[in-house]
């Protein structure tokens, strides 16, 4: 058993939906109680946190614990949330809250809705609901780890944690990683050509058709250890939180997660049906498995490898004017494996078709990777994270996350062109407060096509979010250098700033770049 990956793949989309619940039976279908609107508040470590009513209990979403010191690890392999508390967290990070809307979630009597979720504090298995996709506790529970207090005059239920005290850290910090996932096994077969036979261990699995080898889904599925339902020549094939659906003579598949439809597949080949049994090309079987594959044209053999990973989201997704999501592996794998992918996409932006794009950027170094992405500011985002491997889905989720200019991150320093890098002396961080209507900047740019830089001041309306361009201003550059004072001519606000220069491309193009945003508060 050899601990690998930590990483990644890309997003998801539809189609024949109806089909897939009829042959894969969920959870969610069954509605076990009610969990019910309540005027009292709950608080854990000093944050106010949404809670309903259960069973005569004051009960709280467990996702949420992330922004008042604790740790919680959903692993979806194992169906299983584990809670414990981290005191290093620091409290109060609402960006990270999955429940962001207090009156939106807490306003009204849900449905509690069967779930095979089970959930654990302190290594032992407790009480949890299922509350539209959110794991629901009892607050109660949380007194393994201090004191819960109820005062009934105030309607106020409180838990403190006895090992906080003031700003000391009394526990080691925990990973730096939104998701990690582990290699736990791996399984690895050879299949021989013979003619036109392919055979695993002297049986024939499939067959050789126009140099293409078609393979059986049924018995490359139960090998790998899938389930098959099949209804009327459809084919779901299922294992944990993965699934497909593929159809002899077409030409699409449509890829689950968790049983919700995550993307549409193109297949390289269309299904045939042979004998009762269907086939599909060994490419095609590699995508949606998630295989490593070696050809031996020598020998006449398709090597593949099957890896099986334990997942784990810690969640802790923060907002600001932007979200990075990292992913971690321990060790690179061995031998013929290829590496998985980081997905992030703000849909809200994609959809709005913003200048800002919506597609994240991915980077890593082997080990660690990160993916950024815009957020529209002052407003909730959409946020797709997927992580995988080809066209098998390890990690789904999307999210809600609100654009906060507070904790924009300024990027000081950066190549914006194949000559060209900027660095910043002023402003020093992304958000400042200012009494005054100017604001001294400073820093150099290089190799522009012009002796000038533009600043393009605007204004946001923090009511509704609507940014409103001002006129733009100029700095000269003096041997690549600028200093001087931006107006705030719209009086007392919020502006955003970016710089703006031309510079030169390859081949003597002249591209138009924006750079260095930051925010003013001015009151």
């Amino acid at each position: 058993m050899r601990r690998i990956f930590i990483i990644s793949l890309l997003a998801l989309g539809l189609f024949l939906i109806p089909l897939a619940a009829e042959l894969e039976k969920t959870w969610a279908a069954t509605v076990t109680g009610q969990a019910l609107s309540t005027d009292i508040h709950a608080y854990v470590n000093g944050q106010m946190l949404p809670c309903l009513i259960i069973n005569d209990r004051t009960a709280i979403v467990a996702e949420d614990l992330r922004s008042c010191g604790f740790d919680v690890i959903w692993e979806p392999v194992e169906r299983k949330l584990e809670i414990s508390e981290n005191i290093s967290h620091p409290t109060g990070q609402t960006g990270s809250r999955t429940t962001t809307d207090y009156a939106a979630f807490a306003g009204k009597d849900r449905m509690i809705l069967a779930s095979d979720i089970k959930t654990f504090l302190q290594q032992k298995e407790i009480a949890s609901f299922n509350i539209d996709g959110y794991t629901a506790i009892y607050l109660s529970e949380l007194a393994a780890y201090g004191e819960v207090k109820w005062d009934p005059l105030q309607r106020v239920a409180r838990f403190d944690s006895s090992r906080r005290s003031g700003d000391t850290i009394l526990a080691e910090s925990s990973e730096d990683a939104n998701l990690i996932a582990e290699e736990i096994d791996r399984r690895e077969g050879i299949i021989e050509f013979h003619g036109e036979k392919l055979l695993y261990q002297n049986q024939q699995v499939g067959y050789a058709h126009n140099g293409k080898a078609m393979v059986s889904l049924d018995w490359i599925a139960g090998w790998l250890g899938y389930q098959v339902q099949s209804k009327q020549n459809s084919y779901l094939v299922k294992r944990g939180s993965h699934s497909f659906q593929v159809k002899a003579g077409e030409g699409q598949v449509q890829v689950f997660y968790d049983g919700s439809p995550a993307k549409s597949v193109e297949l390289y080949e269309v299904p045939s049906l042979s004998s009762t049994r269907l086939y599909l090309y060994s490419l095609d079987l590699e995508n949606l498995f998630g295989l490593d594959s070696q050809w031996n044209n020598e020998k006449r053999q398709w090597k593949v490898r099957y890896a099986d990973y334990r997942i784990k989201e810690l969640g802790n997704y923060l907002g600001g004017s932007s979200c990075t999501v990292k992913a971690q592996y321990s060790e690179l794998p061995s031998g013929f494996n290829t590496l998985p992918e980081l997905s992030v996409k703000n849909i809200t932006l994609i959809s709005e078709g913003s200048d800002k794009g919506g597609y994240a950027y991915v980077s890593g170094d082997g080990k660690n990777y990160a993916a950024t992405v815009s957020l529209a500011v002052l407003r909730d985002n959409e946020i797709q994270i997927c992580l995988g491997k080809k066209n098998r889905v390890l990690f789904y989720k999307q999210m809600t996350l609100r654009g906060e200019v507070q904790n924009h991150q300024l990027e000081r320093q950066k190549i914006i062109g194949p000559f060209t890098e900027y660095s910043l002396v002023k402003p020093e961080q992304g958000f400042i407060q200012i009494k005054q209507n100017s604001f001294m900047v400073e820093g150099q740019v290089g190799f522009t096509n012009e002796a000038v830089i533009h600043v393009l001041p605007a204004k946001i309306d923090q009511a509704s979010g609507i940014i409103t361009e001002l006129p733009a201003q100029t700095l000269s550059l003096q041997e690549q250098k600028f200093s001087g004072s931006v107006a705030l001519n719209a009086g007392p606000g919020l502006y955003r700033i970016h710089f703006q220069v031309q510079n030169n491309g390859l081949h003597g193009v002249v591209a138009t770049t924006r750079f260095g945003e930051f925010y003013l508060d001015y009151q």
